[in-house]
């Protein structure tokens, strides 16, 4: 019996060291960056290369109009892709809510802007797509 007592008023003990998040002395927590990993294989060098101008042209102005920050590229040496693209994510997977972004609507306004019309955004949307073999997208986070 004293076991049995002893046992539960431990375990009462041990729930009331395990407080919940509000209870417990604030902190301030150090933020999380969210990253979207990309890797690209290239259908061609000549769709490397055409890669690499669009997004001088189109790409990078445009997530400069909207704030964003530049993704880092990284070309790599083995593999079975060509490069890796590493875009942080300001607003975390919220960035990922097409509908009310408004750096995705200023990264498109832009976007649309340089290609001068829908017409040719659709072409040149049309066109990315065709310049890859593979892709492959993760996301990921730090933690504090």
């Amino acid at each position: 019996m004293l076991k049995t007592v002893t046992a539960i008023a431990s375990a009462m003990l041990l729930a009331g060291l395990n407080l919940p998040a509000h209870a417990q002395e604030e902190e301030e927590e150090e933020a999380r960056t969210t990253y979207q990993i990309s890797f690209v294989s290239f259908a061609s060098n000549a769709a490397a290369d055409r890669w690499v101008e669009m997004q001088d042209k189109y790409v990078i102005p445009s997530r400069e109009a909207a704030g964003q920050p530049q993704s880092t590229v990284h070309w790599l040496v083995d593999g079975p892709y060509d490069l890796m693209i590493v875009r942080e994510m300001p607003n975390g997977m919220a960035t990922l809510d097409t509908h009310t972004n408004p750096a995705s609507e200023a990264f498109m306004a832009k976007l649309l802007e340089l290609a001068g019309s829908q017409e040719e955004l659709d072409k040149l949307m049309a066109e990315t797509s065709e310049l890859s073999d593979t892709e492959m997208t993760y996301y990921s986070h730090t933690h504090p």
